[in-house]
């Protein structure tokens, strides 16, 4: 199986937006592609079956747990088949009480229901902003391209789906474990996520004298 890679080499990741994300995240630092995905608003143009991110915003959120349920649920179940899989929620909860207060539905209903889905089906993570979202995808993305293609490269078979082929080629990779707990809006503290490795990380000051 040939090792994907971007225009010219560069061997970066290639953000696929789907094409009914109508104000779609602001990324800085790899190319991004417009195009239908299967489920989910983001995901890697290069490994179309490896990861699925659904940006909500707390209004979408609120909506999608209450009168859209049922179609939120099916989305949810698209999202089971991918190795990598996200629900990123985008807004402060401030704003949700705000929106909740003219609703029926009241914040313990949908902070149990996140809480449920976060442990039994798609790990639930919450920013401030859309600019910390967008950082958030593109270390997701990074981090899934990477272990994917080093998988390759260390001559795993292709045949196989993507947890396999990085979890038993690398032992431990960092998105391997897909469960969790609802993650505190904090950019830089995704569960499992190592630090530093990217391409857009500053270096590591290394201590002691030179």
């Amino acid at each position: 199986m040939k090792i994907p890679l971007v225009e010219g080499g560069a061997g970066l990741p290639v953000i696929r937006i789907d094409t009914r994300e109508q104000t779609p995240l602001e990324f800085q630092h790899f190319p991004t592609v417009r195009g239908t995905l299967a489920t989910g608003d983001y995901g890697l143009d290069d490994l179309p079956r490896q990861m699925s991110v659904e940006r909500k915003s707390m209004s979408d959120l609120v909506g999608s747990l209450t009168a859209e349920r049922d179609r939120f649920e099916r989305e949810l179940d698209r999202m089971a088949a991918f190795p990598f899989r996200r629900l990123l929620i985008v807004g402060g909860l401030m704003e949700l009480h705000g929106i909740l207060a003219r609703r029926k539905a009241t914040a313990a209903s949908i902070i149990g229901s996140l809480r449920a889905i976060d442990a039994t089906r798609v790990p639930v993570v919450r920013v401030d902003t859309p600019q910390r979202a967008a950082e958030l995808v593109e270390l997701w993305a990074w981090y899934v391209y990477r272990d994917y293609t080093k998988a390759l490269k260390m001559g795993c078979s292709g045949n196989a789906t993507a947890l396999y082929i990085v979890t038993f080629c690398l032992q431990t990779p960092y998105w391997a474990d897909l469960t969790g707990t609802v993650l505190p809006g904090v950019f830089g503290t995704p569960q499992g996520t190592p630090s530093g490795d990217s391409p857009f990380s500053p270096p590591q000051k290394k201590s002691g004298r030179p």
